[in-house]
């Protein structure tokens, strides 16, 4: 009998979850353990999924506006050390041509 009972306990906290008005409690912490691991795209759409569910949840409000804003400045950051990396290797070519050509300069 005592299994019985446990099994309805979860098959009970099952529906709870799932039947209240709110985001189940399963997305909610899934959400905060990719905000937790930094996982700022999928925490946006977790974010977006809860918010379908259920509108006015502030935290999670508050949460996408936070992560739309991380993620344009990893983006930007990003984009800058790309430009950097790119500036960096043309600057290192150029650099390696001009040495190259003051060696031959150098042997004639």
């Amino acid at each position: 009998m005592e299994s019985k009972s446990g099994t309805d306990d979860e098959v009970g906290s099952a529906a709870n979850e799932s039947s209240h008005d709110g985001a189940p409690s399963s997305l909610m912490i899934t959400f905060l353990k990719a905000v937790s691991d930094q996982n700022l795209v999928r925490a946006q759409g977790l974010a977006e999924d809860i918010l379908m569910l259920e509108p006015e949840n502030k935290l999670v409000l508050e949460y996408r506006t936070a992560l739309s804003q991380l993620i344009a400045q990893k983006a930007a950051e990003a984009s800058e050390a790309k430009l950097e990396s790119e500036s960096e290797s043309e600057s290192e070519s150029d650099g390696s041509e001009e040495e190259g050509s003051e060696e031959e300069i150098g042997r004639a």
